[in-house]
């Protein structure tokens, strides 16, 4: 037991050591200049100097470089999640505030909520990263449906509470332009001939990508791409915006 404890104690010195080693090491670059410091201190001044030689070596090895290093890109990228994060956050804002004053502009508040749940009425609310549009009704979320992103919820909120397709037609353009307006981004005009080449190219590349995959992999990965841009839902049905389409 003696000889444990000895070795454990050991073992501590060494490690407080190391400790103030790389304080004095931040200050001190050159080796020499380090041992001096390190050996004035009494609680070491009769460590051998090869010993303080070794563990300074240790902690200026390219292994420690390479970690420093790794540890400097990960800070960077932590910082450039941060700044995408404020960013898609200032976005959202935006859109929501576009999203209230088109709904302020046709409708009274006590029909609609935002980021807040109210009864008898379609709300819309953030859930985890998603969107979240439903109609309250007794304490309870009736109806709900999840979306990707706030746009696509505003859109499907106004589809809910608009009398007609007209109206709705209407409110959508203005939410959208409202939206551009917030953001400070310029509106790009594409014909309906352009729209349906784009998607249809879209579509194309997509499919050469999947036949390059097991069918199956290929099947999954077709079915998650069409729930992410509303085309169907997760039971593969049509959605109600592209059944109309189909239907008309």
């Amino acid at each position: 037991m003696e000889g444990l404890g000895k070795s454990i104690a050991e073992k501590r010195a060494r490690k407080d050591l190391e400790a103030i080693i790389r304080i004095v090491s931040r200050i001190c670059s050159e080796f020499e200049d380090v041992f001096e410091a390190i050996s004035s201190e009494p609680l070491y001044g009769d460590i051998d100097k090869e010993e303080i030689h070794k563990i300074w070596a240790d902690i200026n090895s390219p292994k420690d470089a390479e970690i420093a290093k790794k540890d400097a890109e990960i800070a960077e990228k932590d910082e450039e999640i941060k700044r995408l994060t404020a960013v898609l956050q200032e976005y959202n804002d935006n859109c929501l505030e576009a999203l209230r004053s088109t709904l302020e502009k046709y409708f009274s508040k006590n029909v609609y909520g935002i980021n807040v749940f109210k009864e008898d009425a379609i709300c819309i609310e953030n859930v985890y990263g998603h969107w979240c549009v439903y109609y309250g009704m007794r304490g309870q979320k009736d109806q709900p449906e999840l979306l990707n992103n706030v746009v696509s919820a505003g859109d499907r909120l106004l589809y809910r509470i608009s009398t007609d397709g007209d109206e709705y037609n209407e409110m959508r353009e203005y939410f959208h332009e409202n939206c551009r307006t917030k953001n400070n981004v310029k509106r790009t005009y594409m014909s309906y001939g352009d729209q349906m080449d784009a998607i249809s190219a879209a579509f194309q590349r997509e499919i050469d990508e999947l036949e390059s995959l097991p069918p199956e992999e290929a099947k999954k990965k077709a079915k998650e791409n069409l729930v992410k841009i509303g085309l169907i839902d997760d039971d593969g049905n049509l959605t109600e915006p592209y059944r109309k389409l189909r239907d008309l």
